[in-house]
């Protein structure tokens, strides 16, 4: 799961909106905002599938540094299942010996 608190998401309006240009401006800012900064934080990092990844605004950036950061919150683990639910030879008949 992904998140964007709402300070992020002022930042894309922030930086995306432009009348004159339509969409354009704002899947640029997606791009360089949020995706990129988001390849490279889960680059060399393991995520279960019960993490949540929150993107917030950061407060007075450095110059190389994004204007966002990036944190993980886990969620409870979760459970191992057996089997794949879509695993037809399970319903195949067993031949007798």
């Amino acid at each position: 799961v992904i998140e964007l608190t709402q300070e992020a998401r002022e930042l894309l309006v922030e930086q995306g909106y432009d009348p004159s240009m339509g969409a354009r401006p704002l899947r640029r800012a997606i791009q360089r905002l949020i995706e990129d900064p988001l390849a490279d934080f889960i680059l060399g990092r393991e995520l279960s599938a019960s993490s949540t990844v929150v993107i917030d605004r950061r407060d007075n950036p450095v110059d190389d540094e994004p204007p966002v950061v990036i944190k993980i919150i886990e969620g409870p683990p979760v459970p191992a299942t057996v089997g794949a639910p879509d695993d037809e030879s399970a319903d195949e008949p067993v031949a007798d010996e």
